[in-house]
């Protein structure tokens, strides 16, 4: 797409005012000035240590560009987390092509000089990217996973010569978003340089030892215009819980579904920013997050039955719950709830709910807790 139209489209995307901050900044690399933007969300007083998303452009365009195209920084607003948009050298990243520009070493020292600035939680670090910034998350993921929690790749591929080499030190979740359309980074892929987004994936259900058979949902078709479907591709019972997933976008293109920049065939039945944050939000270095492992025990809630298929029955012993909700995989709120202190128990009606993955989340004493359900 004509540069200088997609920065056109960038303003429009970018009109809604926001109340982050966006700052600016250069870090001397290897000889070369490097640029970034760090988006601040307006809740964040330093007191209080926050997850960072590094989100990478694709060959071709800049972080600017990627800001606006993404629509990271609103789902950042919503969730209170950092996200930097950083520059590639010559509008790309080496992600494992031996161009010979350290991108590794600059965002790794990208990290840490904003950890030095900024109060941001280091065991939640994160990399998603367009296309070949997809690339280079899968880069980062095997060369500097002491830092990145997550990694989640839109259009992106996985090098087979990167997968030969690659060592992770902790099983690393891993998040492919890819059209099957695709014929910049084709979804069969382009064997021997990068592996089929499908095979991409099952590299990494292997190295996270998971179930080697996925769970399949489909996408609610909420957008029939959009010539396009998605489903989802769910691995579980991975090592240390760091799961697997691919969205597979039927008829898309080269494309970041959700986006107000009309880029290819672009899918609407989701957002793929709310959906990797989703995503993003169950990990941490050492696994998944506090508020997901630490649910039965500290809870007491239990579900029955689950999977379920009409009604799903919701009980508990403590006092301290306060509201519950129910997400789906698009991030839609589908149900939700006030808790009295006296109440022990509830029914939720999901026979409008279309079949898959949902995510109960759970509010108690301020802190929110998650958990997994399955609606036949």
């Amino acid at each position: 797409m004509n540069k200088i139209y997609l920065t056109v489209l960038l303003l429009i995307a970018l009109s809604t005012a926001y109340t982050q901050t966006i700052e600016t900044g250069f870090i001397v690399h290897d000889g070369f000035d490097r640029e970034y933007s760090l988006t601040i969300p307006s809740e964040y007083s330093g007191n209080e240590a926050l997850p960072l998303v590094l989100n990478l452009h694709g060959l071709g365009t800049d972080g600017p560009i990627q800001r606006g195209y993404s629509q990271f920084d609103p789902v950042a607003e919503a969730n209170t987390f950092f996200v930097v948009y950083p520059d590639g050298i010559d509008e790309q990243w080496d992600s494992g092509f031996g161009t010979g520009v350290d991108d590794v070493g600059f965002l790794t020292n990208l990290i840490d000089s904003l950890a030095a600035n900024y109060n941001i939680d280091m065991n939640r670090v994160y990399s998603t990217g367009m296309s070949n910034g997809g690339f280079q998350s899968y880069q980062l993921a095997c060369e500097i996973s002491e830092k990145i929690a997550a990694i989640a790749s839109v259009t992106g591929a996985y090098l087979v010569t990167l997968d030969l080499g690659c060592n992770p030190v902790h099983p690393m979740p891993v998040m492919e978003i890819h059209g099957t359309n695709d014929v910049t980074v084709p979804y069969t892929g382009n064997f021997p340089t990068y592996y089929g987004a499908l095979e991409g994936v099952e590299q990494w259900v292997m190295r996270n030892n998971c179930d080697p058979t996925p769970i399949i949902t489909d996408v609610p078709d909420t957008n029939t215009t959009d010539g396009c479907t998605a489903s989802r591709y769910y691995y579980g019972g991975c090592d240390n819980g760091a799961d697997v997933e691919l969205y597979r976008i039927d008829g898309g293109g080269h494309s970041w579904p959700g986006s107000p920049i009309p880029w290819d065939v672009t899918n609407y039945d989701m957002n793929a920013s709310e959906v990797i944050w989703e995503f993003f939000n169950r990990f941490t270095l050492n696994g998944l997050t506090t508020s997901i492992s630490s649910f039965d025990n500290m809870l007491e809630l239990q579900f029955a039955p689950n999977p379920f298929d009409s009604e799903l029955r919701v009980n508990w012993e403590t006092e301290k719950m306060e509201e519950i909700s129910v997400i789906n995989l698009t991030g839609q709120l589908v149900y939700y709830k006030t808790i009295e202190s006296q109440e022990k128990e509830l029914t939720i009606n999901s026979n409008d709910w279309s079949s898959g993955i949902y995510m109960i989340q759970v509010k108690a004493e301020g802190q929110t807790y998650a958990y997994k359900i399955i609606k036949q």
